[in-house]
């Protein structure tokens, strides 16, 4: 049984099914139609669904990782539209009435994204909700997360590095662009965009150093920085950013254009979509700016 769903049944319906016929589950308004094998001809009982298999799927059965085999399914994706396993997991993760329709917009994929916050924090914190930092550090994608981050910012104060963290998430959260789809942090990272993870810059590649041995001329600054950016990753920080998803250099961008190493002395963007947002505790001199989707 997955944490935090309800697993008492919807009410019971009397409506009869037969093959091709479309009808609407009381309550969370599937359609027999979406179903690649609907059941045999008979009363249909609306205290479960059927998968696209024609088997009975209660509200209270799947563990996690059954939900894991549907959250793993190529057919599960941005834009799928009447897609029955896609109702299973909007059902599964506490979804209702009309917003079981079986299509993977913003609203599914935000329950989704919460799912695996969810699961993070299960994984990496103890009994006590505190952070295992043991666990934590030997976890791959976080070492990549902040590996990143460092590379990114290691010069810079710890609320620049936080803003970075944040970014990152919210990207998760705001799914479009070149991160559409990513439900978790790493698969933010993974889309690109992040030069110090694109092209292992020295940061980059010193900050899993020391995650490897514990051993790194940064090691202060670093043993901070991943106390301030952890909570974030768990999803229990504080967003400092009110939702930002983009960030530049200005300086860095300028200086490259000069050398010749790109083409513009700003990013390509859609300027007309997006505002600046000031950070607390991020100055200009760091050489960041912030912004959001209006």
């Amino acid at each position: 049984m997955v944490a935090g769903i309800d697993g008492a049944g919807l009410p019971k319906s009397n409506k009869t099914v037969t093959e091709n016929s479309d009808f609407a589950i009381e309550g969370a308004d599937l359609m027999a139609s979406w179903i690649g094998k609907p059941p045999q001809e008979g009363t249909f009982d609306g205290s479960y669904m059927v998968d696209d298999a024609g088997s009975r799927i209660d509200d209270n059965v799947l563990s996690a990782a059954e939900l894991e085999s549907y959250l793993s399914k190529k057919d599960v994706k941005m834009g799928a539209k009447h897609n029955p396993n896609v109702a299973v997991i909007q059902y599964q993760l506490g979804m209702r009435g009309d917003d079981v329709d079986g299509s993977y917009g913003p609203k599914t994929h935000k329950a989704i994204a919460q799912y695996r916050v969810d699961q993070r924090v299960q994984n990496f914190t103890d009994d006590r909700g505190q952070i295992d930092y043991g666990k934590l550090l030997a976890d791959k994608d976080f070492r990549v997360y902040t590996s990143t981050i460092a590379g990114e910012a290691i010069g810079q104060g710890v609320e620049a590095q936080k803003m970075i963290a944040n970014i990152i998430n919210n990207r998760v959260f705001n799914s479009r662009d070149g991160w559409k789809g990513a439900q978790t942090p790493i698969e933010v990272l993974r889309k690109g965009g992040f030069d110090a993870l694109d092209y292992k810059t020295g940061q980059y590649k010193q900050a899993m150093g020391y995650f490897e041995s514990d051993v790194s001329s940064n090691k202060r600054t670093l043993d901070n920085m991943v106390k301030a950016i952890a909570p974030i990753y768990l999803g229990k920080g504080q967003d400092s950013t009110d939702g930002s998803v983009l960030y530049f250099s200005p300086n860095t961008q300028l200086e490259l254009y000069f050398e010749g190493e790109i083409s513009r002395p700003v990013p390509d963007g859609k300027w007309n979509a997006i505002e600046e947002v000031y950070v607390p505790g991020v100055t200009r001199t760091e050489d960041f700016m912030i912004f959001k989707y209006k």
